[in-house]
């Protein structure tokens, strides 16, 4: 259970973010929507891939490799006399982790067949 309950490390989240948004919403028939959808998840990675960069070298005396940086997390790598980090992207992340739940609810509430889930 404490595991669960652990920042995930960067490249899990961007893992996670990879996932391509219509199969995510597949319900939800609205290409605008998962446009929308879409521009927000890109943003997140784009911002991933910044925080990714930035840690490589938040030690000049010691980068670190690409994998070193992928399994950080944001929030143990964030130096005092720095702006954190995370700043910029939790925040859409977290409409993410939110509106996770709420999709998939709406899901079952309009899936017209429980057993093709």
């Amino acid at each position: 259970m404490g595991e669960l309950c652990e920042e995930p490390s960067l490249g899990q989240v961007r893992e996670a973010l990879s996932i391509p948004v219509e199969r995510l919403l597949v319900a939800r028939n609205d290409p605008s929507f998962w446009k929308r959808a879409d521009d927000e998840r890109q943003a997140l990675i784009a911002g991933l891939d910044r925080a990714h960069r930035d840690i490589r070298v938040v030690d000049s005396a010691r980068p670190m490799t690409e994998q070193e940086a992928w399994s950080c997390r944001l929030t143990d790598h964030s130096p005092l006399r720095m702006d954190p980090m995370y700043e910029g992207i939790l925040e859409p992340l977290f409409d993410v982790c939110e509106g996770t739940p709420l999709e998939i609810g709406w899901l079952l509430r309009n899936s017209g067949n429980r057993g093709e889930l």
